[in-house]
């Protein structure tokens, strides 16, 4: 069938926007501090005053929130490009999001359950596999738990990813703020205080249900962070994310949307922090991998000196993520998804 835009057989091909070289600084900075967090989090368990690494950890954290805030930010703005481009712009969003998340993730199931099998000798159930592998688990509660530590945020992204398209379809930031101020209230006067109540008989609420109910808000703030583009007075609204955190939320917030406004805005050039800029575009790849890295190379590390020398491991450790990510990820990821788009 022929596309009515080219008069072809063949789909057209996107020409990408210059990169946005802040957001992969901000990304490739953000993958490094969740990396240290994660690493002094295993290898320092044995301390007494773990304060220092309970301020790391929710850094991190924060860092991550930011993530949610810049994948609606770009995804927003790549939909509306499909609907210029597609006539099923909402299929080939969800195409598009398998290719650059499935292979990657299919690969990572593959090593835990190797990790499991191999070093560990000790496996879960294979449905238990299944559902990780299928992005189903987070939707059950105990018994299909998820085995990946950093699986938890990949959850959140999938939830949004299923809705995103039809939130999409609208273009009045107003709209979009409004549903911003709604889930920051659900947070803050009702999911919270919920959650703070039951303890941990939240384990019991399934994964999906319980962390997105606290950050749909995140994905809401990028959204209406790109629907104003281009829009009259944009700067002036966008100066009203930060109050609002701040006055619903905390300052932590409020500095996060600060920072995220910074790095998306303020021109940074491709040549001024090359390292982190190509971690952050090979993101996914150092972010999902970087704890199994870590295992693999601890258990081989051990076979030769029974003492972690964190001066020795901790940098073998992390130049062995980043050559990952930048060869060996990146190029798995390219032709895994490239696979996929072919065959749709």
């Amino acid at each position: 069938m022929k596309d009515p835009l080219t008069h072809t057989s063949q789909p057209p091909k996107i020409t990408p926007k210059d990169r946005n070289h802040g957001i992969d600084l901000y990304r490739g900075a953000g993958c490094l501090i969740v990396f240290f967090a994660h690493y002094f989090l295993s290898t320092a368990a044995q301390e007494e005053n773990l304060v220092w690494i309970d301020h790391l950890m929710k850094l991190a954290r924060f860092i991550v929130f930011g993530f949610f805030i810049l994948s609606s930010y770009l995804l927003y703005g790549r939909f509306h490009l499909y609907k210029k481009k597609f006539n099923s712009p909402i299929k080939k969003f969800y195409i598009a999001r398998l290719a650059k998340i499935f292979p990657l993730w299919s690969l990572l199931i593959v090593t835990i359950f190797c990790l499991d099998l191999f070093l560990f000798q000790d496996i879960y159930p294979l449905w238990v596999y299944f559902f990780n592998w299928s992005l189903l688990s987070g939707f059950f509660s105990g018994q299909a738990m998820n085995i990946s530590g950093i699986g938890w945020s990949l959850h959140v992204e999938e939830v949004f990813y299923l809705l995103a398209p039809f939130l999409f379809k609208f273009k009045k930031p107003s709209l979009y703020f409004i549903l911003l101020l709604i889930s920051i209230c659900l947070k803050v006067y009702i999911v919270h205080p919920w959650i703070s109540s039951i303890g941990d008989a939240v384990e019991t609420v399934p994964l999906q249900h319980r962390f997105f109910a606290q950050h749909f808000h995140l994905f809401l703030a990028g959204t209406y962070i790109s629907s104003l583009e281009g829009k009259r007075h944009q700067f002036l609204k966008l100066a009203l994310l930060p109050i609002i955190y701040f006055l619903f939320l905390d300052y932590l917030y409020a500095i996060l949307i600060v920072a995220i406004l910074i790095f998306i805005y303020c021109p940074i050039k491709p040549t001024s922090f090359t390292l982190f800029q190509k971690i952050g575009i090979n993101c996914l790849s150092f972010y999902l991998f970087h704890e199994y890295i870590r295992v693999i190379l601890t258990a081989l590390y051990q076979q030769f000196s029974p003492t972690l020398e964190i001066l020795i491991h901790l940098p073998l450790v992390l130049v062995s993520t980043i050559l990952f990510s930048l060869t060996i990820g990146s190029q798995y990821e390219n032709w895994a998804s490239r696979k996929i788009k072919s065959n749709f």
